[in-house]
């Protein structure tokens, strides 16, 4: 599996970068670091209601023996006072509006007598008490945002905060689903004999939507390989990366290695040496890859993430495509045996596992997919038996 993987990563590339404004950036990958364009705050500014003060007048105030000043001017957040204050002097302020010059610290108004012309201060106060200096959460030029960051509404809030309208972020992939299968039949058709519902579709489609990968196009394609050439060849100026399922084996209606040849693609691999879904093909088809994955379900979604993530990693540098890793203690067996490689689902909780349908080897047959609900991991099986008790890799889902 590594060496397939290794395969993918040595013919993707990294998307290019796009200029967007900080409303249309959220989930999206910053490209580059991100500077502050001003300080924030941008003035000093009073951070409550009250009353800017020299703190030196409210010295020995309390309510007992209170301090009584002149209000000279009243300033709300988005004004400023034109008044200088002097001794004895105060200026009525809201939150959020600049310190008026010779002011040095604000007096909460539960702390005075809420007075118009004068007013009463029952606490003495310190210098700079209560009092946001100009840029002491964010200095100009200070670093709002690493290059690699996932931006949330946090971040956009921030940029806004210090004057950045527009970011560069990395494109998002241009995702193209082929589901392949003359025996599929969509959701609300008769089933008929021999026919079965289109699941792939659902299964992959919504997991890259899951992954904030949501495919640009998603399309059905019948066992017939000049059809699905011509499609591919239709998607491939549109797309970033091609996932098809079904038509990889070696039937007389795989036509995978038809429909590739008729593209002039370059095969780069055929096939991994992992269950469920061992034959799996990677090609390049016009500089575009085309990862080709099992029809059989539970085949498709597990080797999607075991070689469609890492892809989608490198191309777009969002840790939510990362693989994961971590080691879990197995409190279930596992009844099905195989001399090659398995991925097995199964539930990982507080490093400990699970494996639902551990008893039932048709439960975990690459075409079944009840077993799958609830599932957020795979148990790596390098080969043969795994007990209750034993270490196991997991990879996270």
């Amino acid at each position: 599996m590594e060496t397939a993987v290794s395969h993918i990563l040595s013919k993707i590339q990294v998307l290019g970068n796009e200029l967007l404004d900080i409303s249309d950036s959220n989930g999206r990958i910053s490209a580059r670091d991100v500077m502050a364009l001003y300080d924030m705050p941008p003035f000093d500014r009073s951070p409550l209601d009250g009353y800017a003060v020299k703190a030196s007048d409210t010295r020995g105030a309390s309510r007992q023996a209170p301090v009584r000043l002149n209000v000279i001017d009243e300033v709300f957040a988005g004004n400023c006072s034109d008044k200088t204050l002097s001794n004895g002097e105060a200026v009525r302020i809201m939150t959020g509006a600049p310190m008026p010059d010779g002011s040095d610290c604000v007096v909460m108004q539960e702390n005075t007598d809420y007075g118009e012309d004068t007013v009463c201060i029952f606490k003495e106060h310190s210098r700079h008490q209560n009092y946001c200096f100009m840029g002491e959460d964010i200095k100009k030029g200070g670093l709002v945002m690493k290059k690699g960051s996932k931006i949330r509404a946090a971040h956009q809030g921030i940029l806004a905060s210090v004057g950045v309208r527009e970011i560069e972020a990395v494109k998002k992939p241009r995702v193209t689903l082929i589901i392949t299968g003359s025996e599929l039949v969509p959701l609300g058709s008769p089933l008929e004999k021999g026919k079965i519902y289109n699941s792939n579709l659902y299964l992959i489609k919504n997991r890259l939507a899951e992954l904030s990968a949501a495919p640009a196009i998603v399309c059905m394609a019948s066992d017939d390989s000049a059809a699905l050439a011509g499609k591919i060849r239709e998607f491939l100026p549109l797309s970033d990366i091609i996932i098809t399922t079904g038509g990889v084996s070696v039937g007389k209606k795989d036509i995978l290695y038809e429909t590739l040849d008729a593209l002039g693609a370059e095969i780069v691999f055929k096939g991994a040496n992992h269950k469920p879904g061992p034959p799996a093909i990677f090609s390049m088809a016009d500089d575009t890859p085309v990862i080709s994955l099992s029809g059989n379900p539970s085949a498709a979604i597990i080797t999607f993430e075991l070689l469609a993530r890492p892809a989608l990693f490198k191309m777009t540098q969002d840790p939510v495509f990362e693989t994961r890793r971590v080691k879990g203690i197995l409190k279930s067996g596992f009844c099905k045996k195989s001399d090659m490689r398995r991925f097995v689902r199964a539930v990982y909780s507080d490093g400990e596992v699970y494996i639902p349908g551990h008893d039932d080897a048709a439960k975990h047959s690459s075409g079944a997919i009840g077993s799958m609900i609830d599932c957020n991991c795979l148990v790596d099986v390098k080969s043969g038996d795994i007990a209750s008790g034993d270490t196991v890799d997991v990879v996270m889902l």
